[in-house]
């Protein structure tokens, strides 16, 4: 089973941008997200945002990944 966390883009240095996971600083590629910009919320996947998700459900799965500790 693949498994996508989401991040919040934080900074864009094209084609990567610095992401924040669960407070966790990393570096991500962006090449496969369309008009990607600072404070978008993706999924991630093997280093690579695969897919732009909305604020609420950034939250809801944050939320379900914290219940997993």
């Amino acid at each position: 089973m693949c498994l996508a966390v989401p991040a919040k883009i934080t900074k864009i240095d094209h084609p990567h941008a610095q992401a924040v996971t669960m407070g966790f600083i990393h570096r991500i590629n962006i090449q496969l997200i369309e008009d990607a910009t600072p404070g978008d919320h993706v999924l991630v996947r093997a280093g690579f945002a695969i897919q732009k998700i909305n604020t609420a459900q950034y939250i809801e799965l944050e939320d379900i990944i914290k219940s997993w500790e």
